[in-house]
């Protein structure tokens, strides 16, 4: 199905057949996408550089890992507008600087015409996000963006399939220990305040619920990819202080009688925030530009790229006053944010005013007055 807008794109890619293969699939994807192949062997004839493209799709093998490299670094410097997509060989070579993250995207051989949409259609989001250029090209320049697995993107689909199946979510998640092992902690942890003991994965993700699971895995998996740059103690403070988003903002949803899904919803808007607060870690140590971020900006931008719903990105941009808000999920997520460790069993007259016209935009049931 083609997008809202045409979007323009760039390929390069050595093997010529693979070049030409890459520009009918994505075609086929979309017939309005606007497409320039380029040989890799050829693109120090192009100045491609100054033309502006939205996604660049880069090969890299054995032959060209060099290259690749620099064709990538100059793209997020001088162009961080551009869409980065790493498109990655049969190869056994593990690449040093690939572990810097100068990528939106890695896809392996083969590539699935649901993966190229996944990337066009993420990138098509991130357009829309209301977040303006300047910010955009400070997020585009950033190191160390997590992006994710082929493991984790099976888990993630498992997550968005309709129906969802515990028992399929379970088996992925087992094949990563470090991943199985959270969320079982997470089950028995004191947050969700269970008398039993949880044993297994299918009864942890039956108990977190698969909306909250999901939300874990991501958190996780940035944990898992930021430890290497953070320190223990700056990791545990982040999910410390997320975790305690996610509790305030569903206790707040519970009090204010809010639906199943917006409980979900307020409780992956606090718990992943965290993923921005690590990546804005990362960036503060080599660059100034941080002070120009918040971390709910930063971590719509890496949602967006990691395909959750405009409902979870567009709430999880946050105004600076509350009268700002705009749905009800954002006013429960600013709150929390506001007072993460606090019980808040009253509202202020100007805030309990604000909540009852989402309330009842939302046509929900009336909170109480302080």
């Amino acid at each position: 199905m083609p997008i809202a807008h045409s979007l323009t794109l760039v390929i390069v890619e050595s093997d010529p057949l693979l070049l030409r293969a890459l520009g009918k699939a994505l075609q086929h994807i979309d017939s309005s996408l606007q497409i320039t192949a380029i040989p890799a062997q050829q693109l120090h004839q192009h100045k491609f550089i100054n033309s502006h493209f939205d996604i660049a799709f880069v090969g890299v093998g054995i032959e060209n890992e060099q290259q690749a490299h620099q064709w990538l670094t100059l793209l997020q410097q001088q162009c961080p507008l551009t869409i980065r997509c790493l498109l990655k060989g049969a190869t056994t070579t593990s690449w040093d600087w690939q572990l810097n993250d100068n990528i939106h995207f890695c896809l392996a051989k083969p590539y699935s015409h649901a993966d190229l949409r996944h990337v066009i259609n993420c990138t098509a989001k991130i357009q829309s996000l209301a977040i303006d250029t300047a910010t955009k090209s400070v997020l585009g320049k950033m190191n160390g963006l997590p992006v994710m697995r082929q493991q984790i993107a099976a888990i993630m689909s498992a997550f968005t399939a309709n129906p969802v199946e515990i028992p399929v979510i379970a088996d992925l998640i087992s094949n990563d220990p470090f991943l199985s092992g959270k969320v079982i902690q997470t089950a028995n942890s004191a947050f969700l305040g269970f008398s039993s003991e949880t044993v297994n994965l299918k009864q942890a993700l039956a108990r977190i619920g698969t909306s909250a699971c999901h939300a874990l895995v991501v958190h996780t998996e940035a944990h898992s990819h930021y430890q290497h740059t953070l320190s223990e103690q700056q990791l545990a403070a982040i999910s410390t202080n997320a975790f305690a988003r996610a509790k305030q903002a569903r206790e707040l949803a519970k009090q204010l009688n809010l639906s199943t899904r917006q409980k979900d919803t307020v409780f992956i808007l606090g718990l992943l925030s965290g993923v921005g607060a690590m990546a804005l870690a990362v960036l503060a140590k080599t660059s100034s530009e941080q002070a120009t971020l918040n971390e709910e900006l930063v971590a719509a931008y890496i949602l967006n790229l990691w395909g959750f719903s405009s409902t979870i990105t567009e709430n999880m941009l946050l105004p600076e006053k509350l009268s700002q808000v705009t749905s009800i999920e954002m006013a429960v997520h600013y709150l929390a944010k506001k007072s993460p460790c606090e019980a808040l069993t009253e509202f202020e007259d100007s805030e309990y005013e604000l909540l009852q016209q989402l309330k009842e935009n939302d046509e929900l049931l009336e909170c109480p007055k302080k």
